[in-house]
């Protein structure tokens, strides 16, 4: 039986995505994930759980908090600076998981846990609020 739970790496699909990002990249790797996400009419689970992670990496860049992060991403993010345009298509990704073409927002619908989910999803979009990304936090040593 595989991880569910409604942290942004609590499920499998998230945590193979993230060995993906280490051996690609974490600026090419989430480019490609978030740009995918943009052009699609629907999304699967497994897209849906990819863009989560995604936006939990973007957030943790720009806002410093590398909490609920697998261990080996942590310190790739002080090194990252995602610019405004990946941070928008984070915001969009999290829009588009959370509304009616997902099916990552269906299955969560029909869990006892959607509030969780949806406020967790909720948490990621108000990391990714320009005004509250620290451009010092994206450069800490």
């Amino acid at each position: 039986m595989g991880a569910w739970g409604h942290q942004p790496f609590q499920n499998d699909t998230a945590l193979d995505w993230a060995d993906w990002v280490l051996e690609t990249g974490v600026a090419t790797a989430i480019q490609q994930t978030l740009q995918h996400v943009a052009s699609a009419n629907y999304l699967d689970a497994d897209d849906g759980s990819t863009v989560v992670a995604a936006a939990a990496i973007v957030a943790a860049a720009c806002d410093g908090d590398v909490a609920g992060l697998p261990d080996d991403i942590v310190p790739i993010v002080p090194h990252w600076n995602p610019g405004a345009d990946i941070v928008q298509l984070a915001r969009d990704g999290l829009s588009a998981v959370s509304g009616a073409q997902s099916e990552l927002a269906s299955l969560w619908g029909e869990s006892s846990e959607d509030a969780l989910w949806r406020a967790t999803l909720e948490g990621l979009q108000g990391r990714l609020r320009h005004d509250r990304v620290s451009p010092t936090a994206r450069h800490r040593p």
